[in-house]
């Protein structure tokens, strides 16, 4: 967004005659260029990394021990089943799998 602001702007001011014939005004464009510079100082301050609120301490504490305890119960199940193959196997956990992405006609000449 930051820099289609700044292309607008450039385009503006590369064909002005075009816009005077349509009676367009041109502080749009110098008001898209300072808005363009704006948001380049403040995005950084947007995306700074917050790896030290309490929320996502938090929120990462609980999920590794959920997860500690989900691994443990499913080991202890495995351990439980492993002479039944099938239902042994019903405690692995399997990562979702890929959709096969389809060819398309014209791309795959």
């Amino acid at each position: 967004m930051i820099q289609d602001l700044n292309d607008y702007a450039v385009f503006g001011r590369k064909h002005q005659k075009l816009f005077d014939v349509i009676g367009y005004d041109k502080s749009n464009f110098d008001r898209a260029a300072q808005l363009s510079r704006e948001m380049d100082e403040l995005l950084p301050l947007a995306t700074l990394d917050k790896s030290n609120s309490p929320e996502r301490i938090r929120r990462n504490k609980a999920f590794c021990l959920t997860k500690n305890l989900i691994d443990e119960l499913l080991t202890w199940a495995r351990y439980i089943f492993h002479e039944d193959k099938s239902l042994a196997s019903q405690f692995y956990i399997r990562p979702p799998r890929k959709k096969a992405v389809k060819k398309n006609k014209e791309t795959s000449k």
